[in-house]
């Protein structure tokens, strides 16, 4: 009688615990424990909107300009998690970053090709699900020839 090594016993039942997982389908997957198509809403409680040009001029409550998604106070937002985990809603996309606890974030991040970064956090329950969320938008420009002119736009939002 012959005696088959413990490794290939190891390796024989890892392939064939692997293949009765893909018999089965993919595992669904989610992100920071939400699952693709989960839809959720919010009432916007706060909006907030700056403009920095050059070094030192800040205005507070300007207009929120185009480009950037226009919510008011008392208006609700739907929200879905896409496929890839982004977090979608009207007029933008943001993908999932990262999760820890009791938040996911959201971001896209800035980079040669796209300067305005935006981003967003959800709050989470104990038992997982969405409770709040903060919405935080920016548009980068130069309208002039030097760098004195940029123009720098914030737009936050709360929602609960």
């Amino acid at each position: 009688m012959k005696i088959i090594p413990i490794h290939v016993v190891a390796l024989c039942s890892a392939v064939l615990s692997f293949a009765n997982v893909q018999a089965g389908g993919p595992a669904s997957k989610s992100f920071g424990g939400f699952k693709p198509g989960l839809k959720f809403s919010f009432v916007v409680k706060d909006v907030s909107s700056s403009q920095a040009i050059g070094k030192s001029k800040v205005t507070r409550n300007v207009p929120i300009p185009a480009g950037i998604p226009k919510f008011r106070t008392g208006e609700t937002v739907k929200f879905t998690i896409g496929s890839k985990g982004q977090l979608s809603g009207s007029g933008f996309s943001l993908p999932f970053l990262d999760t820890s606890s009791g938040i996911n974030s959201y971001a896209i991040l800035p980079s040669l090709n796209y300067l305005s970064p935006n981003g967003a956090t959800v709050s989470k329950s104990s038992s997982g699900k969405p409770i709040g969320c903060s919405l935080v938008f920016y548009k980068y420009r130069i309208p002039g020839s030097t760098v004195d002119s940029l123009t720098i736009n914030q737009v936050s939002y709360v929602l609960q």
